[in-house]
């Protein structure tokens, strides 16, 4: 007894794509030139839907933020974040300015 007896195909049937994307019969395209054309163009219509991993946060000791902190106070967030970039490449402006309102507080 074969597997065609209960239904079964040797041909691979279209999966349910959005109605804005051609069969691949009806595109003349080859099957992995439609699949990578359909996930792309999937991709760009549900950007949503691909998740999007964050990078990884630096960490900054308690006497380093005082420190850009102080300066910041002084000199103002982008000049102590050009000043800092160099001891630390990734240093953004909003982690300057939480410094600096960390110090004000005080």
């Amino acid at each position: 007894m074969s597997l065609f007896s209960f239904g079964f195909t040797t041909a691979v049937a279209d999966k349910r794509l959005p109605s804005y994307i051609p069969k691949q019969r009806e595109s003349g395209l080859g099957r992995e030139e439609h699949d990578s054309v359909t996930a792309a163009i999937e991709d760009l219509a549900n950007p949503a839907a691909k998740k999007i991993k964050r990078g990884k946060y630096a960490k900054y000791s308690d006497e380093q933020r005082a420190q850009i902190g102080k300066y910041a106070c002084e000199h103002g967030n982008t000049n102590a974040q050009r000043k800092f970039l160099s001891g630390f490449p990734n240093l953004n402006e909003s982690t300057v300015d939480l410094s600096r309102s960390c110090i004000k507080k005080r």
